[in-house]
């Protein structure tokens, strides 16, 4: 199986969920996998107010700045196994990615979001 078909099966059964201020990893896929890193990017936003006695002009509101964290894992994730994370306050996620050695070269794959049933 070349690294192109392995990545795209990755995607397809590598999933995340947030539980607390954890990021949960799950290997549904029917073979291990090298996990080095997971990548997370959100947003936070900032809030801008004008200074009391200041005549410089400050724009007012909000913005959003766009975060990206790596954190090293350097795993072996197991099928049918989970991997928690702890990330502290989790909020305004919006993609997380897994950085996989595959063939001895390491790649970046999008983990699905897994929904809860409700």
């Amino acid at each position: 199986m070349s690294a192109e078909e392995l990545i795209r099966r990755l995607e397809n059964c590598l999933t995340y969920s947030i539980k607390e201020s954890s990021i949960v990893l799950e290997n549904v896929c029917d073979f291990p996998i090298d996990i080095r890193a997971i990548e997370i990017e959100y947003y936070i936003y900032i809030s801008r107010a004008q200074a009391a006695q200041s005549t410089e002009h400050v724009e007012l509101g909000r913005f959003r700045k766009r975060v990206f964290e790596r954190v090293s894992i350097e795993q072996v994730l197991q099928p049918s196994t989970s991997l928690n994370i702890y990330f502290g306050i989790i909020k305004n996620i919006e993609n997380v990615y897994v950085v996989v050695n595959i063939d001895d070269k390491q790649y970046r794959v999008k983990v699905l979001e897994k929904k809860e049933n409700k």
